[in-house]
């Protein structure tokens, strides 16, 4: 049983939902972005190898800053614009099981699939420091490929 304690940070996610209407008369539209940026950690549990095949399972945990941008313009032709701008923020924190394999192509190069799921333990995100009732909830499937590299330090 080998079994890897690894630090990640700087995981980028985002979505954005929109409705415009427009016509002759004028102009309505609504734009939420939220984004957020994942640190933490996650431990490696090697099951086996065959051949040059790594199937580990995986458990990693940590924390999600998000930012939502909340953004209205409406307008009507010869009466003027309004807009409304809303910044909130909060912080979610995550546990995400996964399985994997590693496919060895070389003793320090691989290519790496994972699939999991990642459960959110939800909080109020805030709108000028004030709580509100609207939450971010990054939760569903996960999966990944990539290429992985080892080197040994000492």
């Amino acid at each position: 049983l080998n079994l890897f304690v690894r630090l990640y940070g700087g995981l980028f996610q985002n979505t954005v939902a929109q409705n415009h209407l427009a016509d002759y008369s004028g102009e309505y539209k609504h734009t939420i972005k939220i984004n957020g940026h994942k640190i933490g950690v996650f431990e490696r549990f090697t099951l086996t190898n065959i051949k040059n095949i790594d199937l580990y399972v995986e458990l990693a945990g940590g924390m999600i800053i998000n930012n939502l941008n909340n953004n209205i313009v409406f307008s009507l032709e010869g009466i003027g614009k309004e807009y409304q701008k809303e910044d909130l923020n909060g912080v979610n924190y995550f546990l995400q099981p996964s399985l994997g394999m590693i496919y060895k192509l070389s003793s320090w190069l691989g290519i790496n699939f994972n699939v999991g799921y990642e459960y959110n333990i939800l909080n109020k995100m805030r709108l000028d420091h004030q709580e509100t009732n609207i939450r971010s909830d990054w939760s569903g499937l996960r999966l990944n490929m990539g290429i992985i590299t080892s080197f040994k330090i000492m």
